[in-house]
């Protein structure tokens, strides 16, 4: 039984290929091993939820019809959705496609039309959203492409047909209405954005329909929230999936957060966005804050943020930490959890607080297991981070160090140490740090051999 969960964990860890599906003997192995699925979620202990369509693109296919472009002004008005470009299904779609994209807002990135084959990404980055009737769309985007997941809004609880349905068919997700999705003749959104930005733009398309409700707009809730939306998957086709149950008035207040600008970006946990009004902030940290966001980025504010709420007061070191996870992530191109981290800031303050910024940045924590902390005789500001079989050492660069331990030395001359007035210094100097020293500046990068 040792070697088949070896076996069965390797084929996981690759990916199950079509071919290792279509083997008889897997389902009865799968459903073998569905008692040690306790075991494998100690295996994977550090991995959670991650919302799949993150940073990927989208291709839109559109009817041109008022319900149609009312989705697609929902999909441009959210700044994580790139958009690779729009299909139309029928000349005259084009046209009145073309009529909506002249409308749309200053400062809206507009996707072009695409009009030849060749013009037409796909591939495993690319989601086909397909905001039109499943018989108007190319049967060639459904049948001779391959997309990273095909979604599509159904009014119809039927079994879905794609032609060319079979080994290189794409994951398809099919959204069904559910409930109350009709919308109120005197308007669904307040006055005030009835006539401006992407939401005027969707109210004057979304009420040109004799029957106005949301529809299509569903499609931008599943691509930010799929959590929400409770899909099983078809007995006769492993690829799709459809809706089996969702909150309308969940659904409802999204779509409305969305228009509004009241929807928040981000990956939290308990958070549905960073907290980013100033007013929550203390006042020396609130005077740098747009400036310091607009130079770093808000990943970079969070982890710092965080960091100095769990070091317990604002540090110079932890500061250094939290720069320099991000770097390591901006390094790898990789989330929070995906790093394993050696640190040489040692146990005891103040390198040591590297080690909290290194944390928060990271998300690779004491209790992920994802963190060591070398021993070493002398403490450095620096790490080793660990990602898909390549490591890199990170570390402070020497002319940075030495203006940390002058600014250091002054202030312990001038207040003492570890009084009031130190550890005012302290944060007035860390504050100067996380404002000025830019992340992709301060350190030097070192490959390490793969062991």
């Amino acid at each position: 039984m040792k070697k088949v969960t070896l076996q069965l964990m390797s084929c996981i860890k690759k990916g199950l290929r079509r071919d290792f599906l279509k083997k008889p003997g897997f389902l009865i192995l799968f459903l073998l091993m569905v008692p040690f699925a306790g075991w494998f979620s100690l295996v994977s202990a550090q991995e959670h939820y991650v919302n799949p369509f993150r940073g990927k693109g989208i291709v839109v296919v559109t009817d041109g019809s008022p319900a149609s472009l009312a989705g697609l002004s929902v999909l441009m008005g959210v700044q994580e959705f790139s958009l690779r470009g729009i299909v139309v299904t029928r000349p005259a779609a084009g046209k009145s496609t073309e009529a909506f994209l002249k409308k749309v807002p200053k400062g809206v990135r507009i996707p072009s039309i695409l009009t030849e084959e060749k013009s037409i990404p796909c591939g495993d980055s690319i989601i086909l959203t397909c905001l039109a009737p499943l018989n108007s769309i190319p049967a060639r985007l459904l049948a001779e492409k391959f997309w990273y997941r095909i979604l599509v809004f159904d009014k119809a609880d039927e079994e879905f047909q794609r032609p060319g349905k079979g080994g290189t068919a794409s994951a398809v997700d099919v959204i069904l209405p559910a409930g109350n999705l009709s919308l109120p003749p005197d308007g669904f959104l307040p006055a005030d954005y009835r006539k401006n930005g992407i939401a005027g733009l969707w109210h004057r398309y979304a009420y040109k329909e004799t029957n106005p409700a949301i529809q299509y707009e569903l499609l931008a809730a599943y691509l930010l929230f799929p959590e929400v939306f409770d899909m099983k998957p078809s007995v006769s086709d492993p690829t799709l999936a459809k809706t089996v149950d969702y909150d309308t008035a969940m659904l409802r207040s999204m779509v409305a957060e969305i228009l509004t600008g009241q929807y928040r970006p981000g990956e939290g946990v308990a958070l549905a966005g960073f907290p980013t009004d100033p007013s929550l902030y203390k006042y020396d940290v609130r005077a740098m804050m747009d400036e310091t966001i607009r130079k770093f980025g808000l990943d970079e504010w969070k982890a710092c943020v965080l960091t100095d709420e769990i070091h317990g007061h604002l540090g110079i070191y932890s500061i250094v930490g939290a720069k320099m996870g991000i770097r390591a992530r901006d390094y790898f191109h990789a989330g929070t959890d995906k790093l394993r981290v050696v640190t040489y800031g040692g146990s005891k303050p103040p390198k040591s607080c590297l080690n909290d910024g290194l944390q928060a940045s990271t998300g690779a924590t004491i209790g992920q297991g994802l963190i060591t902390v070398a021993s070493v005789e002398e403490a450095l500001p620096q790490a080793d981070f660990s990602y898909e079989g390549k490591t890199i050492r990170i570390r402070l660069k020497e002319e940075y160090k030495r203006q940390i331990e002058n600014d250091i030395s002054r202030g312990i001359v001038k207040y003492g140490l570890l009084n009031a007035g130190y550890w005012k210094m302290v944060r007035s100097q860390a504050l100067d740090y996380w404002k000025n020293w830019d992340r992709n500046l301060i350190f030097e990068i070192i490959e390490l051999p793969t062991q």
